[in-house]
């Protein structure tokens, strides 16, 4: 599972591995310079861990992280840019960044359809730009919620 937090100028992307798993694969994965990819949808590489990486020779990742069965890692997600926090090309998407507004809490529901589909990844399908989330997306929750209620 993966939980968004802003963090001074950026979005921390947790990732809390399911009780009982291990963490190990991810670090296995970083030490052979590959990514790793959540719920089909983010894609991270050891440079977005939030706590950075010494050279294998001075440490192992392990080591760094005391990594135990199942902790959370945490990942950078986004650095704000302006009023709009920025995904770098690749976490999300491969061809574009996506931007989104600052007053904007990011949640599940923003990037993942049903059945594990990258909603980004479907809509860089179809444009050819750099994709920003505007503050219109927040009346749109207010009034979805404004709905629910009613």
């Amino acid at each position: 599972m993966i939980k968004f937090t802003k963090e001074k100028k950026r979005i921390i992307a947790t990732y809390i591995p399911y009780e009982n798993s291990s963490t190990d694969w991810i670090f296995d994965r970083f030490e052979q310079d590959d990514e790793v990819t959540f719920n089909k949808v983010y894609n991270f590489k050891k440079e977005n861990l939030k706590d950075k990486l010494k050279s294998k020779k001075e440490k192992k990742i392990e080591d760094i992280f005391s990594i135990g069965k199942n902790e959370a890692i945490d990942f950078i997600f986004a650095k704000l840019e302006g009023d709009y926090y920025k995904v770098e090309k690749s976490i999300l998407i491969e061809k574009f960044d996506v931007f989104f507004h600052k007053e904007i809490e990011l949640i599940k529901d923003f990037f993942i359809a049903e059945s594990d589909i990258s909603i980004f990844k479907k809509i860089e399908q179809i444009i050819d730009e750099d994709i920003y989330i505007l503050e219109v997306v927040i009346q749109m929750q207010f009034l979805k919620l404004i709905l629910e209620v009613l």
